[in-house]
């Protein structure tokens, strides 16, 4: 077995990539992909994940408009 420290870990190396060409994967998306599933306490997460950014981004909209006017 030959050791040149790179672990391979069975998979074979891909060809490199052709500059302005679309790699070939062998299957192409039929469509959108269906919403995924998510259980209540990760919705109310994610909402409160939005809350929380649309209250920074006012934040630094005043902070930007309020450094204006006083500059």
């Amino acid at each position: 077995m030959h050791d040149d420290g790179h672990e391979n870990d069975g998979a074979e190396r891909s060809a490199p990539s052709v500059p302005g060409r679309e790699p070939e994967t062998g299957y192409t998306v039929s469509g959108p992909v269906p919403r995924a599933r998510l259980s209540r306490g990760t919705r109310a997460g994610l909402w409160g994940l939005r809350i929380f950014v649309i209250i920074l981004a006012g934040m630094v909209v005043y902070t930007f408009i309020a450094n204006l006017a006083n500059s």
